[in-house]
């Protein structure tokens, strides 16, 4: 038996058909999961919530209306692993970050040559800024946007800062350096300047209103690239300066 199955908490051998009784030994808690075929061959391994009902879901028939196996292999591309798998082993896990680094250091040890490969790797988001803009503003971008090196794009006029697992979590990024740098939140409003309306933000002095005129669009521009400084770890001279304003206070 292979030295990767160590890693497993169990192995549970299945005999004849798989019933669903067979696979009441499964624990219903989140964790990791291999099918595997003869000679412990890896079939397929799999993330879970609730690993007893994954394991239900993917030894189901390939469509459980039908009446038999033999007449769903006919009429059906997906596969039936019934057929072929012969046992079942199992990792359990307390979250789902150790069940996302089981998962990682498993799929390492079974296909050493391989593993990145056959991991389906999201592809990252960036906030994006070009202070030369006429209306520069932070916005997300996936990684495709930039077609070549990330860290070309990162000067003293355009910046990119990332990575981020979700389009998401750059969303939330970006509203906190607004909160923080009392930006402007809607580029609608922006293109107005500097003859557009004031918005709610400015009416409780949260947004430094570059919309209306009242900060001048270069100035406006200084602002946004002390908030990419800030981003981007360039942090002393910015906490200097606050510090400075709360001891005049």
């Amino acid at each position: 038996m292979a030295d990767w199955t160590n890693l497993f908490d169990a192995r549970l051998a299945l005999a004849g058909p798989v019933a669903d009784e067979q696979l009441t030994q499964i624990p219903a808690k989140r964790g990791v999961l291999l099918l595997s075929g003869q000679d412990n061959a890896p079939i397929v391994m799999v993330t879970a919530a609730d690993m007893r009902s994954r394991a239900q879901s993917r030894l189901a028939w390939p469509g459980k209306e039908l009446t038999s196996p033999a007449t769903i292999t006919k009429i059906t591309k997906t596969p039936d692993l019934r057929r072929v798998t012969q046992a079942i082993l199992y990792k359990r896990c307390e979250s789902f970050f150790e069940t996302e680094l089981q998962f990682l250091e498993i799929a390492r040890a079974i296909w050493p040559d391989r593993y990145e490969k056959l991991l389906a790797w999201k592809s990252p988001w960036f906030v994006y800024i070009d202070l030369d803009e006429p209306y520069p503003h932070l916005a997300k971008k996936p990684h495709r946007f930039f077609c070549g090196n990330l860290s070309a794009q990162a000067c003293s006029r355009r910046w990119a800062i990332g990575p981020f697992v979700s389009g998401g979590d750059a969303d939330k990024f970006i509203e906190a350096l607004q909160d923080t740098f009392d930006l402007c939140r809607s580029v609608k409003c922006l293109r107005n300047a500097p003859h557009g309306p004031r918005c709610a933000y400015a009416e409780i002095n949260r947004c430094l209103s570059p919309a209306d005129g009242t900060i001048s669009m270069d100035d406006y521009r200084q602002v946004l690239a002390r908030a990419c400084k800030f981003a981007a770890g360039q942090r002393e001279g910015l906490a200097r300066k606050l510090r400075s304003e709360m001891s005049q206070a």
